[in-house]
């Protein structure tokens, strides 16, 4: 799973497998109503809630080992800041919404490894 590195969660969870999963899926359940949000963001071409929803999901994908999802919604909210064109910023809104599930498909490998 090269886009995944779990590191800071086996040390932060001191190696413990079930509480390693644990956060996996407390992430995994919290995926779908992310995703509407940046969808509905996306929809409304409302910037201030698209900004908002994934600066809060930016400490959970650094929790995760997310890296270069964590780069994406960088970018994103850089982006966001200097523009105000929405069409600007669709392309990498996309980008990230692709990224995030290709992250959630190495989570649940992480997490069948896990158990």
């Amino acid at each position: 799973m090269p886009n995944t590195d779990l590191t800071f969660l086996r040390e932060f969870c001191r190696n413990d497998q079930k509480k390693m999963a644990q956060y996996i899926r407390i992430f995994l359940e919290s995926v779908p109503e992310i995703s509407n949000e940046l969808e509905m963001g996306r929809k409304e071409q409302n910037l201030i809630q698209l900004r908002r929803t994934a600066h809060a999901l930016k400490p959970q994908v650094t929790f995760l080992g997310l890296q270069g999802l964590k780069e994406q919604i960088e970018m994103l909210e850089d982006q966001i800041d200097s523009s105000k064109n929405y069409s600007e910023i669709e392309p990498m809104l996309e980008d990230l919404q692709l990224k995030l599930e290709r992250a959630t498909g190495d989570l649940v490998e992480s997490l069948l490894m896990l158990s």
